[in-house]
């Protein structure tokens, strides 16, 4: 059985441009394959089906907001770890007033300093903090209802050793204010 993941996002394609066709996707067991839903076939009838689904799921930040509180490189980050090259980046971020449909997997780190966003991906290992930015108690999340509560977590990436400044993303839209320099670490998670 071959079990593989697409994810998606939208941003704005190069200016070299070949669309995709979902159907000659070659899959690998275990991996992710990303696309920019720019990138579709918009003739594909899978694509007016995924930036419906982008539509919808942008909408849960509609009237939300987004606070940084800070952004720290790491070699470790608790049970994270970076791919190799690699550094961890962790976002200390609220997310306050959002809607139903928002989910904090589709947050994407973006690299800040190129003309052209660059998504380093979503999915970040989470690490759930009180208000005030202490661990919260249980971090299973379960206690997250996904309508209009705040919520304060370190989201935890691997990006680029190279990476220096970052935004967030979600579902095509830059999330933040500005981009935010990454600070290294002043003391180990």
């Amino acid at each position: 059985m071959l079990c593989g993941a697409v994810t998606f996002a939208i941003w704005k394609p190069g200016s070299s441009h070949r669309h995709i066709s979902i159907d000659d996707l070659a899959l690998k067991n275990g991996e992710v394959t990303h696309i920019n839903l720019g990138d579709l076939d918009p003739g594909d009838p899978f694509t007016a089906l995924a930036e419906d689904t982008a539509r919808r799921q942008a909408a849960g930040l509609d009237g939300a907001t987004v606070a940084v509180h800070s952004v720290t490189a790491h070699d470790r980050f608790r049970d994270a770890t970076p791919h190799d090259g690699h550094k961890l980046i962790a976002v200390d971020v609220s997310f306050a007033h959002y809607k139903e449909g928002f989910g904090l997997a589709g947050v994407q780190l973006i690299d800040g300093e190129q003309e052209e966003a660059q998504s380093y991906g979503g999915d970040a290992y989470q690490v759930y903090l009180n208000a005030d930015g202490t661990l919260h108690a249980d971090q299973s999340g379960d206690w997250l209802n996904g309508t209009n509560d705040t919520v304060r977590l370190y989201l935890v990436y691997s990006a680029p050793k190279s990476v220096g400044k970052v935004g967030l993303g979600y579902w095509g839209r830059i999330i933040v204010d500005r981009p935010y320099k990454v600070a290294p670490a002043r003391q180990p998670p």
